[in-house]
């Protein structure tokens, strides 16, 4: 998990790289400055909780750009959860006076970047490769039985379903939505009961313009939206507003391994075997660690003298 978050924080700053490199010299102005304990506090961040080893103390702060010379015109969140981040925004207002469309926009681009968010965190490969470790440790080490099987089965299909990339996107696009509307509500319900409104409207206009796949997106999100509307109109609490999600699958793919094994464990010692691979991981883990933290401080330098810092 390490190295899998300094690898999401090197393409996080690798992301912003590409974006500098497009933009003239200087073109980039910093709007804001979100601190790690607002984005704690307000916006329920909780990266600053894995402050392990030396290289991760200054995690925390999110830096607000705007492009002023207007070719860079998108939302975008570069989050990096052991380094600097950065929000991407088309003007330079701070997130407390952004136009309502505008905050959505930008909460949204936040709540991809959170723990929670999805997409970001998520990847098919990684995912595949854990499954499969998972389910050959599990052939390896223990009987085979019905609940081994059922096991196996059903980390076979949180792998699969995980790697499909439209379950994914749909997955974080409706989180985000999800993270947007719940902060906009704290602050401004009427607003926020318009934006749903709105974005009910616009998804539902466009949706017979769009491919097959972008359709089953907006399809998850229209139907996340209509709860979120009924919700607002019965008077109810947003926080009872669930939608379904793959990580469940994974959870109870892991309560069956667990199971499976403490149940059905061949008398054998296979503690050699398990040592040996663990101790292999940490060495492939460290060295990869140690080639990523090289390049976010090369990366991290160059958009640091891009935005003047």
């Amino acid at each position: 998990m390490n190295g899998l978050a300094y690898f999401e924080g090197l393409k996080s700053l690798w992301s912003v790289h590409v974006i500098v490199r497009t933009l003239t010299e200087s073109s980039l102005q910093i709007a804001d400055t979100i601190p790690a304990a607002m984005l704690e506090s307000r916006y329920g961040f909780a990266h600053t909780a894995f402050r392990f080893g030396p290289f991760a103390q200054e995690a925390g702060n999110l830096t607000v750009l705007y492009d002023r010379s207007g070719k860079f015109m998108d939302y975008q969140c570069a989050f990096n959860m052991l380094g600097n981040s950065y929000l991407f925004v088309p003007s330079n207002m701070n997130l407390e006076v952004m136009p309502l469309y505008q905050k959505y926009l930008a909460l949204h681009e936040l709540g991809h970047g959170s723990l929670m968010g999805g997409v970001i965190w998520i990847r098919a490969k990684s995912i595949i490769a854990s499954g499969a470790l998972a389910c050959a440790i599990g052939l390896v080490t223990v009987n085979v039985s019905v609940l081994g099987i059922s096991a196996v089965m059903t980390g076979i299909l949180a792998a699969f379903l995980s790697s499909r990339k439209v379950v994914v996107e749909s997955e974080a696009e409706v989180y985000a939505d999800s993270y947007a509307i719940r902060h906009m509500a704290a602050e401004d319900t009427p607003g926020a009961i318009a934006v749903v409104k709105k974005l009910i409207e616009r998804l539902t206009d466009v949706n017979h313009q769009l491919i097959r796949y972008d359709q089953l997106i907006n399809k998850s999100r229209l139907r996340n939206l209509k709860l979120f509307q009924r919700q607002f109109e019965a008077g109810k609490s947003l926080n009872v507003v669930v939608h379904p999600s793959i990580r469940w699958l994974h959870y109870v793919a892991a309560i069956l391994f667990f199971c499976w094994i403490v149940r059905d464990a061949r008398p054998e010692s296979y503690d050699w075997l398990l040592s040996v691979c663990f101790a292999a991981l940490i060495i492939v883990s460290i060295i990869f660690r140690n080639h990523t933290i090289r390049k976010m401080f090369v990366l991290d330098r160059f958009i640091g003298r891009a935005i003047g810092r």
